[in-house]
């Protein structure tokens, strides 16, 4: 079986344990540990089980909820990359870099045959959406004109507001990753600084083929 499915499972059943005796911002977890229980939510992002224990309160088994964790997740990253693709290429390229996101070994080896390990597989599922709306935030910042008097710049409709909206959802999409897995979190905060230093290399370069 899965080698880390059984563990996020007890974990999810007993943060549903916790919410519903009222504890809705867990630290300690009273019954793991063989019933000494241990901080386990100080350092383990909640947000694996918030998902499992909502699909739960909606009249799934915990096991079925799992599963379910685990088809969203194919979802959201095949999505994402996708969508991530669509910015710079057609939509055949694109769609071969989402089935190359959902068909890759290591996807396969942790969904289905040995790993499980859905915290970290939910946070790399926010990569290639954080780096689209990142990638929204650096197109609309590098075409609003420096000055208002700019005449190439002329007839331009972005704003700053605009690119705050952007901007809103980098941050959601990292905040996401790094509520799922810590350390994917961080990987995804340094992989949006590179992609953020790449784009403006590219752009002081005149090479702008990214619109």
């Amino acid at each position: 079986g899965l080698a880390d499915a059984h563990i996020h499972l007890l974990r999810a059943v007993e943060w549903d344990y916790l919410w519903r005796h009222g504890v809705f911002l867990p630290t300690w977890t009273p019954n793991l540990a063989f019933g000494y229980g241990y901080p386990l939510f100080n350092f383990a992002p909640p947000l694996p089980y918030i998902l499992i224990d909502m699909w739960h309160l909606l009249g799934f088994s915990f096991e079925t909820a799992v599963k379910l964790l685990s088809i969203a997740i194919l979802y959201l990253s095949c999505c994402g990359a996708y969508f991530f693709a669509r910015r710079t290429l057609d939509f055949g390229p694109a769609l071969l870099v989402a089935a190359a996101q959902l068909y890759t070994p290591f996807v396969f080896r942790e969904h289905l045959l040995y790993g499980g390990n859905y915290p970290q597989l939910l946070g790399m599922a926010f990569f290639p959406w954080g780096l689209w709306a990142l990638h929204r935030l650096l197109s609309q910042q590098a075409t609003y004109p420096a000055e208002t008097g700019n005449d190439e710049n002329a007839g331009r409709t972005t704003s700053p507001t605009y690119a705050g909206y952007w901007l809103a959802w980098t941050a959601l999409f990292t905040a996401a990753a790094l509520l799922s897995h810590l350390f994917q979190g961080f990987l995804l905060v340094g992989l949006l600084l590179g992609y953020t230093l790449f784009f403006q290399i590219r752009h002081l370069c005149g090479r702008q083929t990214f619109y």
